[in-house]
């Protein structure tokens, strides 16, 4: 979707969630829609289980032991019926199980369309929010960086919401500011 609309992933996840936001989709679980598979040499004990294994990875794909093969999720739906998302579950339970090792190595986004038009005073608050929110969080990366004088235990518990103490009067190892701080004979309240 983001190749096609010519904009990185991050900035497609950041307009689906306005979008959200503002009512106008819902985002689901992503799902694979490829993967790769390696057959150990082990089946499943169960005798339904073992059935499926022996149908997907042998009937269909004649699959040998320890040779990575690739799985269409889509095709099998098509060809022969397998749902999706319970292929998927299987296939990572079988990993977990060390009967297969499974990667996805293409994912689906899911989106659900509630209004085919978003409200564009609810959207621009929404953007607006966002904005403020990106250059708080740079601001205060900034001052992070570059402050010669403030604690950075400060700096992080002010961005967080925390409780703004001081590296000095606790038993923890002093922060770059406050110990250049303390080498100058310099000492900080113990909170803001």
């Amino acid at each position: 979707m983001a190749d096609s609309l010519k904009i990185d992933d991050d900035e497609l996840n950041v307009q689906l969630a306005q979008l959200e936001r503002v009512g106008a989709l819902e985002q689901g679980l992503d799902c694979s829609a490829r993967g790769t598979v390696e057959v150990g040499r082990r089946e499943p004990e169960r005798e339904e289980e073992r059935r499926l294994f022996r149908e997907l990875f042998y009937q269909h794909h004649r699959a040998r032991p320890n040779v990575r093969m690739q799985l269409d999720f889509q095709q099998l739906h098509e060809q022969h019926g397998y749902d999706p998302d319970k292929l998927e579950q299987q296939l990572i339970e079988w990993s977990l199980d060390r009967l297969v090792t499974f990667f996805s190595s293409r994912r689906l986004r899911r989106v659900r369309l509630l209004k085919r038009v978003a409200p564009a005073d609810t959207l621009l608050k929404e953007s607006t929010r966002w904005t403020w929110w990106q250059q708080r969080r740079l601001q205060t990366m900034i001052d992070y960086a570059t402050s010669e004088s403030d604690c950075r235990r400060v700096i992080i518990g002010r961005h967080f919401g925390d409780e703004e103490v001081y590296c000095a009067g606790r038993d923890v190892m002093a922060c770059d500011v406050c110990s250049a701080q303390a080498a100058h004979g310099r000492v900080w309240p113990t909170t803001w």
